[in-house]
């Protein structure tokens, strides 16, 4: 106890602080919050609430009773208002609420999230990385507030979700205005270069680090060289860049540079001279061929496959009609006999031509007079031993009617292999009849019956 025979209410002391004297000359010792006469209020008997420490009346962010309250440093008294408060000589202060406690943490003010040191309750003034009172980790700009969007940090980019502000992680974000956006790691770590997501290869600007939107010709972070597509993809098959045409092999991704390919139906050429796709009439190993003027080859298998594609969605299955698709429907044999017919094949027999086309067990001559060697007859137990090859045409059983069936390679080879054919797939929907599946897959389905390959003898041939 500090005793003065001199002193008693509110005196100034000589440092400025405000000191309440009881009526017998002391000040009480220890923290303590009392009602008081009022310091501002002149008005008689009016009285306050006032936080003292051994008599001296505290202002600003005050601790009592485990939490952390607010003093207005004009009247002493506890503030309840929501209100940021800057005292004299700080640069960033506190957040007050209504009931005067001073917030720290995440906090919302004025329509803006801002973060508040757990430790001083000041508005934090640089950036950081930081919990929140409720677990989750924010990122902290040097004006207090989180951040979203795009964010460099110790070294690195990582982007913040705009709704959520949270760290984006395992996912592509497309920010607020923009068409394209970025692609987060595992980490967090906003990725360039060429990246893998959901299945398809994409391209990241390097120095902007979203998604390319427009179609170039570009490096790699590991030097490699890709065609990138105007959606950000890398680009497969026929391209025409520059007023040119070349192929990118589907597996690698890479600049083919000579030889043959195929790719969705259609069989192209690359010169080994420029690396590009040939078109026109061509002399090649001393055989000239006709290319049209997206590079791909005219060729009898060309023609097959074109004559079901052309028909996708046209066709209705049935074997009481022409079976040709004359009529707009078509069996499998009948439709395999039509296609290849116009396709360049020789006519079939009065016999086959009467019925429509050939059936599956009498094809089988026919395809051998036209081009094609049976080249493989297997069963399920064999049957992973037949890698399907562009052009192959493939019967399925040694019965006739709707227990046979016949389809041709269309796209691809081994595994990826898709075959089309006219087919009972659909159980007869109308207009479903053509369709194209994965070969593999088909044949599983259809229960791996015992099988028959015809490859023609000349996959090129005109």
């Amino acid at each position: 106890m500090v005793t003065s025979g001199k002193k008693s209410g509110w005196v100034t002391n000589a440092s400025g602080q405000k000191v309440y004297y009881n009526t017998n000359g002391t000040t009480d010792t220890g923290r303590e919050y009392v009602q008081l006469p009022s310091l501002t209020d002149t008005t008689k008997g009016a009285t306050g609430w006032y936080l003292l420490q051994d008599g001296v009346a505290q202002k600003g962010a005050q601790e009592w009773y485990g939490s952390e309250w607010y003093f207005d440093p004009s009247t002493y008294q506890l503030l309840k208002e929501n209100t940021y408060r800057v005292e004299k000589g700080q640069k960033v202060g506190y957040l007050v609420n209504s009931n005067g406690n001073v917030l720290s943490g995440v906090q919302k003010w004025m329509g803006t999230y801002y973060y508040f040191d757990p430790s001083t309750y000041l508005l934090l003034d640089h950036q950081d990385y930081v919990k929140s009172q409720w677990g989750d980790y924010y990122m902290v700009g040097s004006n207090g507030a989180l951040m979203t969007g795009l964010v460099s940090w110790q070294g690195s980019k990582y982007y913040f979700n705009q709704s959520s502000y949270l760290l984006a992680k395992n996912t592509f974000s497309v920010p607020n205005g923009q068409k394209v956006g970025y692609l987060s790691g595992s980490d967090g770590k906003v990725l360039s270069g060429v990246q893998k997501w959901m299945g398809t290869y994409y391209y990241f600007d390097p120095s902007t680090n979203l998604l390319l939107d427009h179609q170039d010709y570009v490096k790699s972070q590991w030097g490699y060289y890709y065609m990138v597509g105007s959606n950000g993809a890398l680009v497969t098959g026929p391209v025409r860049w520059q007023g040119s045409l070349y192929y990118f092999d589907p597996s690698s991704y890479l600049l083919k540079t000579s030889g043959w390919a195929e790719h969705n139906h259609y069989v192209y050429y690359v010169n080994s001279g420029d690396q590009k796709l040939v078109t026109g009439t061509q002399t090649i190993g001393g055989v000239r061929y006709t290319f049209d003027s997206n590079g791909a080859l005219y060729s009898f298998t060309r023609r097959t496959i074109e004559w079901f594609l052309n028909r996708e969605g046209k066709l209705t299955y049935s074997m009481l009609g022409s079976r040709n698709g004359t009529d707009g429907t078509a069996d499998f044999s009948g439709a395999m006999t039509q296609a290849l017919r116009s396709a360049g094949a020789s006519a079939p027999v009065a016999s086959a031509q009467r019925w429509g086309g050939y059936n599956t067990i009498s094809i089988r001559p026919w395809l051998i007079q036209n081009g094609y060697s049976n080249v493989f007859n297997g069963t399920s137990s064999t049957a992973s031993s037949y890698s399907p090859q562009y052009g192959d045409i493939v019967i399925w059983d040694d019965a006739t009617g709707g227990d046979g069936h016949i389809l041709i390679i269309a796209d691809g080879s081994g595994s990826g292999a898709t075959a089309l054919s006219v087919c009972y797939y659909t159980e007869g929907e109308e207009g479903t009849a053509v369709q194209e599946l994965n070969y593999n897959y088909y044949y599983n389905y259809a229960e791996s019956p015992s099988f028959h390959v015809y490859r023609p003898n000349n996959w090129l041939r005109a």
